[in-house]
C-alpha cells in the first residue's frame, strides 16, 4: 500500500513539474446549491457554485456561460470570498437563473477550471441540479375556462361618440402612414443619416472589434476591457433607441429598452454586460479572461444580428424604390 501511494505521488508531482493536468480531489473542490428546486415560468433562482482551494490555486474559469442547459443566466452577482484554516480560499459564485419551459429541468454540472502555483490545472466539477418549471396556471385548474374577452355592448345612446371614435381613428391612421413614409424616406438616405456611412450597429461592432483585437483580459486589464465594451454598447443604444443611455443604471436602462420595444434578446445581452462591468468596477476589477472573451463575445453576436437587420431593412426598401 506505501508503495502504492508513493507511486501515486510521485506521478502528480510529474505531472505538476510538467505543467499537466491533475485530479481536482485533493486542492480543490467545487459544489453547486440552489435556494429552491420548485419554480413556476419565468421565477429565478439563486444558484451557488462554492469552490474552495487550497494555498496557492486559483480558478481560471467558474464555468457558467449565458445559459446552463434550459436555464438562462439573468444575472451575475457579486461573488464571496472568504479565507479558511490553512491558508485555503473559499469562493462562492452567485448566478441568478430562469427556465421558460415546463416540466423537469436539470441545470447540467458546472466545470470549475483551475491553476496550480506550479503551473498545473485541472478541472472540478460540481452535481446536476433538478427544478420542477410548474406553469402559472394551477394544476386544480381547467385552462378550457380561459375565453376570450367578449365585446362591450354598444348602448343606443352612444352613436354619435362612436362616429367620433372612428373619425379619430381615422386621422390615427393617416398619421401612422406619414411618420412610415418619412421613416422610408430616412432610410432611403443611408449615407447621410449614418455618420461615415456606418449605421449604429455597424459602428458599434467595428468598435468591439477593435477591443477583441487588444486582448485586454489576458494582460489582466480587465476594468478597462469592460469600460470600453460598455461605453460602446451604451453609445449604440443612445444613437439606435434615442435614449439617455449615459444616465442610467443598467436596471434602469434595461427598462427603458423594454418600453422602446428593443428586441428581448438584444436587450438582455446589453444589460447583462453593463451589470457585469459595475460588478467589476466596483468590486476591485476582479474577474476571468475567459469570462470577459465571453461577454465581448456576446456584444458582437449581438452588434452582428442587429447590423444584418439593418442590412436586411435597406435591402427592402430598396427593393421597393
Amino acid at each position: 500500500m506505501r508503495a502504492t501511494a508513493s507511486t501515486v505521488g510521485a506521478v502528480l508531482l510529474a505531472l505538476a513539474a510538467l505543467g499537466g493536468t491533475v485530479l481536482a480531489e485533493g486542492p480543490v473542490s467545487a459544489a453547486s446549491s440552489i435556494d429552491r428546486d420548485a419554480i413556476t415560468v419565468g421565477d429565478q433562482v439563486l444558484l451557488s457554485v462554492t469552490v474552495e482551494l487550497a494555498s496557492g490555486w486559483q480558478v481560471a474559469d467558474p464555468g457558467v456561460a449565458r445559459s446552463l442547459g434550459e436555464f438562462e443566466v439573468i444575472e451575475t452577482e457579486p461573488a464571496l470570498q472568504s479565507r479558511l484554516a490553512g491558508g485555503a480560499t473559499r469562493i462562492v459564485f452567485r448566478y441568478r437563473v430562469s427556465a421558460y419551459r415546463v416540466g423537469e429541468q436539470t441545470i447540467p454540472p458546472v466545470t470549475v477550471t483551475f491553476t496550480g502555483p506550479r503551473g498545473e490545472s485541472g478541472k472540478a466539477e460540481t452535481a446536476a441540479r433538478v427544478i420542477r418549471v410548474q406553469s402559472v396556471i394551477l394544476p386544480e385548474e381547467d385552462a378550457m375556462d380561459i375565453k376570450p374577452l367578449k365585446p362591450q355592448l354598444a348602448l343606443p345612446g352612444l352613436l354619435g361618440s362612436e362616429l367620433v371614435r372612428w373619425v379619430f381613428a381615422g386621422i390615427g391612421a393617416v398619421a401612422v402612414l406619414a411618420a412610415v413614409a418619412i421613416a422610408a424616406l430616412f432610410l432611403r438616405r443611408p449615407k447621410e443619416a449614418a455618420v461615415g456611412g456606418l449605421t449604429p450597429a455597424q459602428r458599434a461592432l467595428a468598435a468591439l472589434e477593435k477591443v477583441a483585437a487588444l486582448g485586454l483580459p489576458e494582460k489582466g486589464r480587465f476594468a478597462d476591457h469592460y469600460e470600453q465594451m460598455t461605453g460602446i454598447l451604451r453609445s449604440y443604444v443612445a444613437e439606435q433607441y434615442r435614449l439617455p443611455a449615459s444616465e442610467r443604471t443598467p436596471r434602469e436602462l434595461r427598462l427603458e429598452m423594454e418600453r422602446a420595444g428593443v428586441d428581448p434578446q438584444q436587450r438582455a445581452t446589453i444589460f447583462e454586460i453593463l451589470n457585469e462591468g459595475e460588478v467589476v468596477r466596483f468590486h476591485s476589477g476582479r474577474t476571468y479572461p475567459a469570462h470577459a472573451r465571453n461577454a465581448l463575445g456576446s456584444a458582437l453576436a449581438a452588434m452582428k444580428r442587429a447590423a444584418a437587420s439593418e442590412e436586411y431593412a435597406a435591402a427592402a426598401i430598396r427593393a421597393e424604390s
